[in-house]
């Protein structure tokens, strides 16, 4: 996980629309960019739209990585700890199995530490899900790639230390670019602006 996703630049504009509820026990809908996102991709694929908490309600706030102190302080190597693949798959898989029993087809999308889940998910095949996208995928092992079972899409910037150069097709971008942008960069919030349109027209291609 790259904290660069949580500079301050990264607060997107705009009044959310859905509402929080649970998933499989997990509350969904709860941060700021994710729900306008999350009601982007529910307006524009015409479909219901849930995004899980998976860090226990524990948050990496903005001002936190805008204080130099609490930045300094912020321990990543330990939050990925409380949140590793081996803690939190079992909840992530729990929820997707929870979709795949209210609707027909499901399709997942995962931004930065979300990268690797959705990879796993995929593996299980269209019995789960039937499709999935990415953008700037975080702790992806090589596995992971060889055993996607269902189409996926991947939306990856050129600067990305997560990545290997065949994965990357966003030129002169950087970690993060599909989830917050420095608005006075006109050239970041058109590629912001198109990877959500490549999502939507992945999901609209794969599930309608």
């Amino acid at each position: 996980m790259d904290p660069g996703c949580c500079e301050p630049r990264s607060r997107l504009e705009g009044d959310h629309v859905g509402f929080e509820t649970s998933l499989a026990g997990n509350k969904s809908y709860v941060f700021p960019n994710s729900r306008l996102i999350a009601d982007f991709y529910a307006e524009e694929v015409n479909a219901t739209v849930y995004f899980p908490d998976f860090f226990g309600g524990e948050v990496i706030t903005a001002e936190m990585m805008d204080n130099p102190k609490t930045r300094a302080a912020f321990d990543t190597v330990a939050f990925m700890e409380r949140h590793s693949k081996t803690i939190r798959f079992p909840e992530i898989l729990k929820c997707a199995t929870a979709l795949k029993k209210q609707y027909e087809k499901v399709g997942a999308i995962g931004f930065c530490y979300g990268g690797w889940a959705v990879f796993q998910l995929a593996a299980r095949g269209r019995n789960l899900l039937h499709c999935v996208s990415t953008a700037h995928p975080s702790f992806i092992d090589k596995q992971e790639i060889l055993s996607l079972g269902v189409p996926t899409q991947i939306l990856a910037p050129e600067h990305d230390h997560h990545l290997t150069p065949e994965l990357k097709n966003y030129c002169n971008l950087s970690h993060g670019y599909a989830t917050r942008y420095d608005k006075s960069d006109k050239y970041q919030k058109a590629s912001f602006e198109r990877a959500k349109r490549s999502g939507v027209n992945w999901f609209n291609f794969s599930l309608h």
